[in-house]
């Protein structure tokens, strides 16, 4: 059976009409058509939200086969745990601010906060990428060579060489 008609078998048995699926997984009734004519097909995200709403495995709703998990859905009531890229996110907003407060409040003190804020930055978005294994694929395959994390570590360390040459500048010129 195909991809389209397992879609439409699951849609109807839950007694739903295109319009009030579609409203489900935020897409429009047209895409939910196309779906379950062939006409092109659900990424993976709409895939997961349609699992999630049946209650059914991907491997089920995908081939029609029941399939024995013993893994629970994930409910409302269930607590997700953030993803490490979002807390170092996070963490990073929050440094930044904590720096920006400080820059304004300890202005007149001879502390160069751009050094500061680079260096822990740096440290902030080094062990993001340690710790999601994202630093070891830069290095073996080349695969996250687009990755943000990457560029954001790369932009720490050039602020960290344009903080000591602008303290040497600040320096030299007392």
């Amino acid at each position: 059976m195909s991809i389209g008609n397992q879609l439409k078998e699951q849609r109807l048995k839950h007694e739903l009409t295109q319009e009030q699926l579609a409203e489900k997984i935020y897409v429009s009734r047209q895409t939910i058509s196309g779906w379950e004519n062939g006409k092109n097909q659900p990424d993976l995200e709409n895939m997961i939200m349609l699992s999630e709403l049946y209650k059914i495995s991907l491997d089920e709703l995908l081939k029609g086969e029941a399939v024995n998990m013993d893994v629970q859905p994930i409910t409302p009531q269930t607590p997700l745990k953030p993803a490490p890229t979002r807390r170092y996110t996070f963490l990073l907003f929050y440094w930044s601010l904590l720096s920006v407060v400080l820059q304004i409040i300890l202005r007149k003190e001879n502390i160069s906060f751009l050094l500061v804020y680079a260096f822990v930055g740096f440290l902030i978005t080094a062990a993001s990428l340690k710790k999601t294994n994202r630093l070891s694929n830069l290095y073996s395959q080349g695969e996250n060579m687009f990755d943000p994390g990457v560029y954001l570590c790369f932009g720490f360390i050039v602020l960290i060489i344009v903080g000591f040459i602008i303290q040497n500048s600040i320096i030299g010129s007392r």
